[in-house]
């Protein structure tokens, strides 16, 4: 590739275009003979030429060095300034602009004004072609600076710049294109805009669709001229900044980009905007834009004919992505934030255009064109679907950019704020669908979406940098959201309402739904052997993913129940996203496990990989399970008392949802999230605590130590709330299937070897909920004995067969099992700052260690659970508003009366004793507590499918046998048939008897 081959290019295109403007003369009827139409052809096949070269010097200079992308700038560079690029330009500007100005005059001929529109499209893309390239290369990553220093080495002109901006300017090329375009057809005046002769209103559209998208390529080179000058210059008043801004600031051009707007969302099938004055409804442009962009022609054509205008599917796409970068991008200064984080500008912040919208109607037209994008990219636009979608949209920084309004929410007013925030969030809803979809059309290998491909638009040649879209757009979801003075706590009741509904109808649950899914896949492929440089790109950039999704569910932006049956995901809400976190956090939960189990404990290699990403998911799992059992107690609020309400009677192990619409599906959820969030709690806890005592560990940060602490706590906090038998607490077998004794024991373990000053900056989280979740579950009828059996010593006396019968007793090999490890904790510094937290704690240790019966005669197992509900009790006090001083005082009373009979006893001192190294073994599990008839998630606990949007999505068959746990394919049947082998034919019989029943 010769800069001679260049420079033999160059001189074929320009005089052929030379050529063809002389043809087209302003008093010349449409001609096409033989020998204007050879160099109409020569003119097509050297601009390709050219752009091949072009292309091919852009991926030369792509991962050079410095000096590397400066000689391949050159390459272009020198080639146009040899053969007169510049002046040929300023002189073809000049030419089109005067006759952009005789189309105008609408005393001129028809066929002359028909010819001007035919002229810019033979010649137009060609000129604004190489305007563009010769820009882009003097704006190169090698700096223009040095650019320019080389060509003043080289001895060529050092303004060919200025020239072009002066000649740009001066001719006012493009505010005359952009009123020729607005105008009405260039057809007889006689006859109405929108019902002419069918042909030469045809000829007219497609003259000024390639018109059109001229003056977008000339917008798009007069912006990337204003950031080069003003890196440059570094003023915004500088003489050339200012000159192109009044280019740019033209009432002629604003209206185009408004008009441009309103055409894409027409192409993605979007109702047009209602009349100016009838409400704003849809209608975005009905406010700040001018009239001429509301009364368009083309777009109304285009929907009356249900048919696009110009027939490439292929360039459409291309269009779309620039139409947004020369209207949206403008307005929100996307290009200049380039400009304002070199540092290079004299003032702060680049005061955005004047000719910009109110923040409100930038904010409605950003949603809107998102949306329309997103109908295109699924085939739900006016002409279907993109021709050979490549996703620049996901791929352009610039374009993501328009996406992201976090750092508007710090500017704005309060009433702009109030105003604002819902597009916002809507607009970045639907980013996230567009990124979120074209990340999976490479991870799936399907779409013909190229991980690589190299495009003047999208910039990014990798598709896993494209990543950064998704993680952007959530990071924006979740600032925006979650702020504590300008957030969605600010909205009124009702614009909370009316925020839910739009997000709902942008799909934001399934969106995120398949943002983690796809970060999840991409974690464990960029683990694998083999992987590929865009995935472990691609999993860099979403490593933060799964805690902005957590974030984002603690702000209840969309409600995470289960969707009615028959509903798709982008119909529901953001129960998807529970089902895949909790599923990832039973595969981690194992991992973790096995790894411990083969001697990788102290935090290096896979076990350091695995931990960090654990309470993310965690606090995703604990977060949804939250607002599930809150919309559940409000759903049950609504039953009247003849229904009977939804919940069980105390002590049933019935579930509890069958009458709630859905409930029942809401309730396998529930449980389904709690026993996965306390499986991995427990190993996360276990783990950190080994951690905690190699100060030297480099591999898990103590950041990852103290947010493991926190989720842990989280954990024992929804453990308690699951503990209840009244209201929308788990059955017991339920909460068996959570294996407690496992995470109490774990969280003990934490307790005594976490540093004392960790809760230094907050409340002792970790201490009060575990004393929290021990009396809650001690407190449960059904479960009192268990538990008292858990923290009595394992040599104890057992209780008297009138008890067993009475409750079922545990079984030996559990007996203890908490005993040393809870007794160890109370003793340890971290208890210090809740004193009375260790006292209830210690009153729980004194009472399981008792002998069989008090001094009444009554059962000690059921002293055990009189005391566990009053602590649980003094505890939800101190919830609800009472001084801790008087729930103590509440809970010492009830103390008193069964210590005080036993004041003859020595009382011995809470020694730290040696905390075993490993967990309790698991508990046997009822079958039930296992069964998912309603919920569609595969039951193999290792299961790492993470393909589709969703886990519904997948081809999950149920269990042939039990036909109440379902599969994702026959390998994790396989792998998950040792541990269901057992519970399948319960399930089965259960389900027989059931039926007989």
């Amino acid at each position: 590739m010769s800069r001679q081959a260049v420079s033999r290019h160059l001189r074929e295109l320009m005089s052929s275009i030379d050529t063809v403007l002389e043809f087209y003369g302003p008093g010349i009827s449409f001609c096409s003979n033989d020998a204007l139409q050879q160099r109409i052809d020569t003119c097509n096949s050297e601009s390709l030429a050219l752009h091949h070269q072009y292309t091919h010097i852009l991926s030369r200079a792509q991962d050079a060095a410095q000096g590397l992308q400066t000689a391949a700038a050159l390459d272009w560079i020198e080639p146009c300034v040899g053969t007169g690029v510049v002046p040929w330009l300023i002189r073809t500007f000049k030419l089109i602009a005067s006759k952009a100005a005789e189309v105008l005059d609408r005393a001129a001929p028809v066929g002359a004004r028909r010819n001007v529109a035919a002229s810019l499209n033979v010649c137009g893309p060609s000129a604004f072609m190489l305007l563009g390239n010769l820009i882009d290369q003097l704006h190169s990553r090698a700096a223009c600076w040095v650019l320019l220093t080389r060509l003043n080495a080289c001895t060529l002109p050092t303004t060919p710049i200025a020239e072009l901006v002066d000649a740009l300017s001066s001719s006012g090329l493009v505010p005359a294109a952009a009123g020729m375009i607005l105008q009405v057809p260039l057809v007889d005046e006689s006859v109405s805009p929108l019902a002419p002769m069918a042909r030469n209103l045809k000829d007219t559209a497609i003259n000024v669709h390639a018109a059109m998208r001229d003056i977008c390529l000339a917008l798009c080179v007069l912006q990337r001229a204003h950031m080069l000058l003003l890196l440059s210059s570094g003023s915004t008043s500088a003489p050339g900044v200012a000159q192109l801004g009044r280019q740019l600031e033209h009432s002629d051009v604003t209206a185009l980009r408004h008009a441009m707007l309103q055409r894409l969302a027409a192409h993605g099938g979007l109702q047009p905007p209602p009349p100016e004055g009838e409400g704003e409804g849809d209608g975005v442009a009905a406010e700040g834009s001018p009239a001429e962009a509301q009364a368009w022609w083309l777009p109304l054509l285009e929907a009356q004919r249900g048919a696009l205008t110009g027939g490439d599917d292929e360039w459409l796409e291309d269009d779309h992505c620039v139409t947004v970068l020369v209207s949206l991008g403008y307005w929100r200064g996307t290009e200049l934030r380039e400009v304002t984080s070199c540092g290079n500008l004299r003032s702060g912040r680049v005061p955005l255009p004047a000719s910009a919208p109110p923040p409100k109607t930038v904010a409605r037209l950003a949603a809107r064109t998102a949306e329309a994008l997103c109908r295109l990219y699924r085939g739900q636009g006016l002409g279907g679907a993109y021709g050979s979608p490549q996703r620049h949209f996901a791929r352009s920084p610039d374009l993501k950019d328009m996406l992201d309004f976090s750092d508007e929410a710090s500017i704005v007013s309060e009433a702009e704020l109030q105003a604002c925030l819902p597009h916002w969030l809507e607009a970045a809803a639907w980013g996230l669908a567009l990124c979120g979809e074209a990340l999976a059309g490479a991870v799936e290998r399907r779409d013909g979406v190229a991980p690589k491909v190299l495009h003047w638009i999208s910039q990014v040649q990798d598709l896993g940098k494209g990543a950064a879209g998704i993680a952007q757009l959530i990071r924006a979801l979740a600032a925006l959201s979650g702020h504590t003075q300008r957030g969605t706590n600010t909205l009124h009741e009702e614009a909370r309402a009316d925020l839910s509904a739009q997000l709902r109808r942008a799909g934001l649950g399934a969106s995120l739904d398949r943002a983690l899914r796809l970060a999840f896949a991409l974690f464990d492929r960029a683990a694998a052997p083999g992987a590929s440089e865009w995935e472990r790109s691609a999993a860099k950039e979403l490593r933060e993913v799964p805690a902005a999704v957590a974030d984002i569910l603690r702000c209840h932006l969309t409600l995470p129940m289960p969707e009615p049956a028959g509903a798709t995901a982008e119909e529901g809400g953001a129960s998807g996203v529970l089902v895949t976190a909790a599923k990832r956090a039973s595969a981690l939960a194992r991992k973790l496990e096995e790894l411990v189990e083969a001697g990788d404990g102290g935090g290096g290699g896979s076990m350091g990989e695995i931990f960090k990403p654990s309470s993310a998911v965690l606090g995703i799992v604990i977060s949804g399970a939250a607002i599930i059992r809150e919309e559940l107690r409000k759903r049950q609020q609504t039953i009247s008392p003849g229904d009977g309400g939804l919940a069980p009677k105390a002590g049933s192990d019935a579930v509890p949802a069958a009458r709630a619409p859905g409930g029942e599906r809401a309730f396998e959820l529930l449980a389904l999230l709690t026993r996965s969030a306390c499986h991995l709690a427990a190993q996360l806890a276990a783990v950190a605590a080994r951690l905690s005592g190699d100060r030297g560990n480099a591999a898990v940060s103590p950041k990852a130590i103290a947010q493991a602490i926190v989720a842990t706590a989280q954990t024992l906090d929804q453990l308690s709330h699951s503990c209840p038998d009244r209201g929308w607490g788990l059955t017991e077998t339920q909460l068996i299937a959570c294996q407690p004794h496992r995470l109490l024991a774990a969280a003990a373990a934490l307790m005594c070897a976490m540093p004392a000053d960790v809760h230094s900056a907050r409340p002792p989280m970790l201490p009060t909920a575990l004393t929290r979740a021990l009396a809650a579950l001690a407190a449960r009828s059904g479960l009192s004995l268990r538990v008292r059996a858990w923290l009595a010593p394992p040599a104890g006396p057992e209780p008297p067969a009138a008890t067993q019968a009475a409750m079922p007793a545990p079984n030996r090999a559990e007996r203890g099992c908490l005993e040393r490890p809870l007794r160890a904790a109370v003793a340890s510094p971290n208890f210090d700052k809740v004193p009375y937290m260790a006292e209830y704690a210690l009153a729980l240790l004194d009472v399981a260690r008792g002998s069989s019966s008090d001094c009444s005669g009554r059962a000690n197992g059921t002293v055990f659970g009189d005391i566990a509900r009053t602590i649980s009790a003094a505890q939800d006090d101190e919830d609800a508003g009472p001084s801790a001083d008087e729930a103590r005082a509440r809970v010492s009373n009830a103390l008193d009366q069964y210590l005080g009979r036993r004041a003859g006893r020595d009382a011995e001192a809470a020694v730290a004793v040696a905390v075993p190294t490993a967990l309790p073994a698991p508990l046997p599990v009822e079958a039930a507590a296992l069964a998912t008839r309603q919920l569609r998630v595969c039951a193999n606990p290792l299961c790492a499918n993470s393909g589709r949007a969703a886990e519904a999505d997948l081809v999950l068959k149920q269990c042939a046998g039990c036909r109440a746990v379902r599969y994702c394919g026959a390998a994790c049947q396989r792998a998950h048939w040792s541990e269901h082998r057992a519970l399948c034919a319960e399930l089965k019989a259960a389900a027989t008897g059931e039926g007989m029943g």
